[in-house]
């Protein structure tokens, strides 16, 4: 199951290419994993908008990987800055002894 947030930016930026933070959530309810993967996907406003799965497509960014066995994670979220840098923030336990809030630093090049 993915969650993704927020495709009302497409409204907010029709000359630019949405960008969709997602979670991967592979539930697992006896050791209670939750999101383990996070990506940014990045596709055209005529992609966004088609209703048809062919007209569909983007490019995938792996962002991180929570290495917890009991990881917690997801409840993404991202801005551009005024220099078209994309800083996304994301809750993760990963290494940690409690869950945390990180950030990353991307451009649009990097996909």
């Amino acid at each position: 199951m993915l969650g993704a947030s927020p495709i009302s930016e497409i409204a907010k930026n029709q000359h630019k290419r949405p960008l969709i933070d997602t979670e991967e959530r592979p539930m697992n309810f006896k050791t209670v994993t939750i999101a383990r993967n996070a990506f940014a996907y990045l596709e055209t406003v005529e992609s966004a908008k088609a209703r048809e799965l062919g007209k569909q497509g983007g490019i995938i960014l792996p962002i991180d990987h929570d290495r917890s066995p009991l990881s917690d994670g997801g409840y993404t979220a991202w801005v551009t800055l005024h220099d078209e840098t994309i800083f996304l923030v994301q809750y993760i336990t990963d290494d940690a002894p409690r869950p945390q809030i990180r950030g990353y630093w991307f451009r649009e090049s990097d996909f």
